[in-house]
C-alpha cells in the first residue's frame, strides 16, 4: 500500500518537474537517544545526496535525562511553583496504576507486571501495548506518548521535558502549557525530530549552494 501511495505522489511531482527521494531515517543514528524510524517523501529539482550519518556510539536514555530525574514536579506543584525546568511536570497515577509502576522492571512491558500483580489478587490496571518502563542503558524506543512510558528509576511516567530531551529538543525550546504546566504531548512526539531536521536541512543547503549539481528527474528510495 505504501509503495502505491508514494509512486502515485511521485507521478504527480514528475508532472510538475520534480524528482522524488523517499528517505528512511532513524533518529538514533543522528544523535537522539531514541530509536525512531520515519520515511521522508522529498520532492526536489536539484540533485540531492544523503550520506550515511557517522555516529560512533548511540546516546542512551541516561545520557539524555539522567541529570534531571530528581527535579520533576507533579502537575499540582507545577501550578503553584516555578519548575526548575519548563515542561518538567507529571500527573500522579491512581492506585491501580501506581502499583504497576512500582513493580515494573527496566525494559519490562506494562502488562507483564499487571498480569503478575493480578495473579497475586491485586487490583492492577491493564495498560496500552506501548506502555512499559524504559531502560537507562540504551536508547529509548519510539516515544509515542510520554504518559505511556515509565521513568527508568523513578515511580512515575516521563515528563514532557524528558520526552523532549529523548527527541533531541534543547531545554530552551518551550512547549505551550496549560495552567498546571502541562503541554500537549503530540507537540513533542509528532514532529520531525530536530537532529533529523538539521541533517535534512544541511543536505538541502548543500544542494542549493552547489551550482554544479545538475537537476535530475527520477525516483530514489534510500
Amino acid at each position: 500500500g505504501g509503495r502505491v501511495l508514494y509512486e502515485g505522489l511521485a507521478d504527480v511531482a514528475a508532472q510538475h518537474g520534480y524528482s522524488v527521494t523517499v528517505l528512511l531515517t532513524n533518529s538514533v543514528l543522528h544523535g537522539a537517544a531514541q530509536f525512531r524510524e520515519r520515511f521522508h517523501f522529498i520532492a526536489h529539482r536539484r540533485k540531492l545526496t544523503f550520506p550515511e550519518p557517522q555516529l560512533t556510539k548511540p546516546h542512551t536514555v541516561r545520557d539524555a535525562i539522567g541529570d534531571i530525574e530528581f527535579v520533576a514536579l507533579t502537575e499540582e506543584e507545577g501550578a503553584r511553583y516555578q519548575p526548575p525546568l519548563k515542561n518538567h511536570t507529571y500527573r500522579p497515577a491512581k492506585p491501580r496504576y501506581q502499583c504497576v509502576i512500582d513493580d515494573l522492571k527496566q525494559g519490562e512491558s506494562w502488562n507483564d507486571s499487571s498480569d503478575r500483580l493480578r495473579a497475586q489478587g491485586l487490583d492492577a490496571a491493564r495498560g496500552r501495548c506501548i506502555a512499559h518502563r524504559i531502560r537507562y542503558d540504551a536508547p529509548s524506543p519510539t516515544v509515542l506518548d510520554p504518559g505511556a512510558l515509565v521513568h527508568p528509576t523513578q515511580p512515575r511516567t516521563l515528563t514532557m521535558r524528558e520526552a523532549a530531551r529523548l527527541c533531541s529538543y534543547p531545554d530552551d525550546f518551550i512547549f505551550a502549557t496549560n495552567d498546571k504546566g502541562c503541554g500537549c504531548s503530540t507537540d513533542v512526539t509528532q514532529a520531525v525530530l530536530p537532529v533529523v531536521g538539521e541533517y535534512l536541512a544541511r543536505r538541502f543547503t548543500i544542494a542549493l549552494d552547489d551550482v554544479a549539481l545538475e537537476p535530475s528527474l527520477d525516483i530514489n528510495v534510500i
